[in-house]
């Protein structure tokens, strides 16, 4: 639960998969679902009453649904007109949009519906298999794997569905992203340059996440630790490539010493 209180999950009751709820400590184990048939891939809504699962009540490759903690209120949310909405669910922080994935276009795909069972909207359209959608602590990204490029790796895209870009590149597969952090302060240093190459045209991105910049203008020089650049204040730039993970970034912050050559007079 989004308070750390309680944890859901799935059982076999009779033959079939069903979901219950306990304390985080084990105790109070208590069963809120029932039928004959499966109710898996319990996800908590971020505002603690709700949690969302798949059941194949309706559809044996499964569906999406919404239900009260105590099993009941239980709502429909995605019709598949072909295959089924089978799992890998993830809430937007807000709880207005569950993620998930579907084989109604043939193969695993990502889509997104809102919490009230509107706006079903398709967002990935490989002809590979796009699954395990992950919505960032900030709601801006949703990161996911897919096997689009040879094998599965992690791909990251704005929540709408733009701008997919491939952020692992390992020869073994890489899915099941997470995030680390609970909101947009906690997200991890996407790039650091911290110009001290010495020479050369070069700003390399010390996060090490391949953002490195080019350098035009600037005179490297000594400075107060080490090498230094010297800007002019008119044309000295640092250029870095457009990329998913800085585009349309609400702030950053910037660290440095600054020697002056003349200080204004009084």
């Amino acid at each position: 639960s989004p308070d750390g209180a309680m944890i859901a999950f799935t059982k076999k009751v009779g033959g079939y998969d069903q979901i219950f709820i306990m304390n985080a400590d084990g105790t109070g184990q208590k069963q809120i679902s029932t039928g004959t048939w499966h109710n898996q891939h319990p996800e908590w809504a971020p505002y603690g009453y709700k949690i969302a699962f798949v059941s194949t009540r309706d559809n044996a490759n499964g569906e999406l649904y919404l239900m009260n903690l105590d099993g009941t209120g239980i709502k429909r949310l995605t019709t598949t007109t072909s295959g089924g909405s089978g799992s890998f669910l993830s809430w937007s922080p807000d709880g207005t949009k569950v993620a998930y994935s579907s084989t109604q276009s043939g193969n695993w795909d990502v889509w997104v519906v809102n919490s009230d069972g509107s706006g079903k909207t398709q967002l990935t359209t490989s002809s590979a298999s796009d699954y395990y959608p992950t919505w960032s602590p900030d709601g801006r990204f949703i990161a996911f794997a897919s096997g689009r490029d040879g094998n599965d790796e992690i791909y990251l895209m704005y929540a709408d569905g733009t701008n997919q870009t491939r952020i692992t590149f390992n020869s073994v597969e890489d899915t099941f992203p997470a995030w680390y952090g609970t909101g947009p302060l906690a997200t991890p240093t996407l790039a650091q340059w911290k110009l001290d190459e010495g020479s050369g045209t070069t700003a390399s991105d010390g996060a090490g996440r391949g953002h490195n910049g080019t350098i035009s203008g600037g005179t490297w020089t000594a400075g107060w630790a080490g090498t230094a650049i010297e800007f002019n204040g008119t044309s000295t730039r640092i250029e870095v490539p457009t990329h998913l993970e800085l585009d349309g970034m609400d702030n950053f912050s910037v660290s440095a010493y600054v020697y002056p050559y003349a200080y204004p007079s009084a």
